[in-house]
């Protein structure tokens, strides 16, 4: 029943984990330091998740939420080799899970 906001410069670990029951997370990854290939695992029952990806990274989404949302934003694609890989997987019970691309 709380929030959690991540942003500017700050350290993803290469398997990360976030839970938002009756709450919110938002994360801005564009100016954090990534790994390689990261994945995060997010719960959300009854919350939201918000993750702003740097418009490099390849991403990737996968999983689902019963009776929640799921809005997936990465127009044009802009990822290059050698950029960071963004493994995000989703689970929950009407929870909502929106991933857009940033600057950066």
């Amino acid at each position: 029943m709380g929030s959690l906001k991540r942003t500017g410069r700050w350290q993803l670990a290469p398997r990360t984990s976030f839970v938002a029951v009756f709450g919110s997370v938002e994360l801005d990854l564009t100016q954090a330091a990534l790994p390689p290939e990261s994945e995060l695992d997010i719960w959300s029952t009854i919350g939201s998740v918000e993750v702003l990806v740097p418009a490099a990274a390849h991403v990737s989404v996968s999983g689902g939420q019963l009776l929640g949302g799921k809005n997936v934003d990465l127009p044009g694609e802009a990822a290059t080799n050698g950029a960071p890989v963004v493994r995000i997987r989703v689970r929950g019970l009407l929870g909502s899970l929106d991933v857009r691309r940033g600057p950066g």
